[in-house]
């Protein structure tokens, strides 16, 4: 007799509309707000819209921590190469190899989609 788990929060609406992380495209179908809010890069990606609303990833605690860390990155004291410097170190894995807290935002509002200099 085989036994089979039955997981309840995966429904076929589920299973067909949250984005996986291990999409290779995932990344790019977020988008990031200076205040630390997340929404779909384009806005008619109903998949985006369903995964932030499941995964509850537009929650204040989440927003509010993500705007702290861009916070530094908006240091009107960084000069263009310093400011380059910063946000390429930030990018970079760790020595445990992991990346930094935020890295997504982070590299979609500097990396992706460069402030005006």
């Amino acid at each position: 007799m085989m036994i089979t788990r039955s997981y309840p929060h995966k429904t076929a609406m589920s299973q067909d509309f949250l984005i996986s992380p291990l999409d290779s495209n995932c990344v790019r179908r977020f988008a990031y707000t200076a205040d630390g809010k997340i929404q779909p890069s384009k806005k008619s990606d109903d998949a985006v819209k369903i995964t932030i609303e499941k995964l509850k990833l537009d929650i204040e605690k989440l927003n509010e921590s993500r705007k702290k860390a861009i916070e530094p990155f908006l240091d009107e004291d960084l000069d263009g190469s310093d400011f380059l410097d910063f946000v390429n170190g930030y990018l970079k894995k760790n020595s445990d190899n992991t990346f930094n807290v935020f890295w997504t935002t982070i590299d979609y509002l500097f990396v992706q989609k460069p402030p005006p200099i």
